[in-house]
């Protein structure tokens, strides 16, 4: 499991929300994060595929109407993606699960399909070189990194991108 988002990183998510209007965001793996685009006005879809950590934030974020988390049930490779929430969002943030080819690129099973739901995505600890590798596969694609946190305020970064 990933440490937390920084406070300089919080503030750049948070900042990056209120400046494009992000309404809608889809999450994958909830936290501090969560509570970031919370603070920035927007309606939260989270995921989370750990049962323990399911009820953790199920209780942590109880009673808040914009803030909805799900259980990601993995039963198997490639992860399949529960349909109902919404078709589309306008920010897809993803900080978890790991995915099918860990080994060599983290995270990349939820990235993908991330990419057929939101026109941005963040991706967290992407200075990690199994991040760097899903990156590469990203640009290969036709995704450019639009945005990232300041290095000053970041241990392991987080990037933002859109198709090209």
């Amino acid at each position: 499991m990933s440490a937390s988002p920084t406070e300089g990183e919080l503030i750049f998510l948070e900042n990056f929300c209120k400046e494009r209007g992000i309404r809608n965001v889809i999450e994958f793996g909830p936290g501090k994060s969560t509570e970031a685009f919370a603070r920035a006005g927007c309606h939260v879809h989270s995921y989370e595929p750990s049962e323990l950590y399911f009820f953790k934030y199920r209780r942590k974020f109880n009673g808040m109407p914009n803030i909805e988390i799900r259980l990601l049930r993995i039963t198997g490779f490639p992860l399949a993606y529960p349909i109902g929430w919404k078709d589309m969002y306008d920010f897809a943030f993803v900080d978890s699960p790991v995915g099918a080819s860990y080994k060599y690129f983290s995270r990349l099973d939820t990235v993908l399909h991330s990419l057929t739901i939101a026109p941005l995505i963040g991706l967290h600890d992407a200075k990690r070189r199994k991040e760097k590798n899903t990156l590469d596969i990203l640009a290969e694609i036709g995704w450019n990194v639009i945005a990232q946190s300041p290095e000053e305020d970041t241990r392991k970064g987080i990037v933002i991108l859109e198709k090209k």
